[in-house]
C-alpha cells in the first residue's frame, strides 16, 4: 500500500508545475507577446527547479537554500507581475499590446458581418505607433467604400492613424493599395484612387 501511494506527491508537483508554467506564459504572452511568454516560462521553470533542488536538501542547509531562494524569488515574481513597477516603460508596451488585440478584434468583427467582406484579413505590426494592413479582395468598390462607411460608424478610424489598403476588387481586377488617407481624402469621403494591377 505504501508503495502505491508514494507516487501521488509526485504526480500533484508535476501537475501543479504545469500549470504554473502555462500561468506563467499566457501571463506573459497577455502583457507583452509570445516571446515575453517563453521568458516567463524560463524564469518560472527555473524558480521551481532551484525550489525543487532546495527541497532535497536536509537539515540546516535547506533552510538556508530556501530562504536565500525567497529572497531571489520575491523580487523576480514581483517584476513578473507587475513589469511596468519595474520600468515604466513597459507600460507603453502593455497598452500597446491591448490596444492592438481590441482593435483587430473589432475589425474582425466588422469583417465576419458581411458575406461581401469574408476574403478580407487583418494584419497588424506594432512599432512606434501600431500599422494596420486589411488585405484581401473585395466583389465590387461599393463593397469596399461600404466597409470603410462601417468602420466610420463604428468610429475605427479614430485610432487607425495608420491604415493599410491592400485589397483586389475582383468585378475589375483593379487593387486598392495604400495609406488611407491617401485613398479616401477627407475633402473627397467618397472618392477612391484606384491603381490598376498588370
Amino acid at each position: 500500500m505504501p508503495n502505491e501511494s508514494a507516487p501521488q506527491p509526485t504526480r500533484r508537483r508535476r501537475m501543479a508545475t504545469v500549470v504554473l508554467l502555462a500561468t506563467a506564459f499566457l501571463y506573459g504572452n497577455y502583457l507583452m507577446g509570445a516571446a515575453v511568454g517563453v521568458v516567463y516560462v524560463l524564469m518560472a521553470g527555473t524558480l521551481l527547479f532551484l525550489f525543487g533542488r532546495a527541497l532535497e536538501m536536509s537539515g540546516r542547509a535547506r533552510g538556508i537554500r530556501l530562504a536565500v531562494l525567497a529572497l531571489i524569488a520575491g523580487p523576480v515574481v514581483f517584476g513578473m507581475a507587475f513589469p511596468a513597477k519595474v520600468h515604466p516603460g513597459f507600460q507603453s508596451v502593455i497598452d500597446g499590446r491591448l490596444i492592438e488585440q481590441v482593435v483587430s478584434a473589432e475589425l474582425v468583427k466588422v469583417l465576419d458581418s458581411e458575406a461581401a467582406f469574408r476574403d478580407l484579413r487583418v494584419s497588424t505590426t506594432r512599432g512606434n505607433a501600431l500599422t494596420v494592413t486589411i488585405s484581401g479582395s473585395v466583389p465590387t468598390r461599393d463593397d469596399l467604400q461600404r466597409l470603410r462607411a462601417q468602420f466610420t460608424r463604428e468610429r475605427l478610424l479614430v485610432v487607425l492613424h495608420h491604415l493599410h489598403w491592400d485589397v483586389e476588387l475582383r468585378d475589375t481586377g483593379e487593387s486598392v493599395r495604400g495609406v488611407d488617407p491617401d485613398l479616401f481624402p477627407p475633402s473627397q469621403p467618397a472618392g477612391l484612387n484606384v491603381m490598376q494591377q498588370d
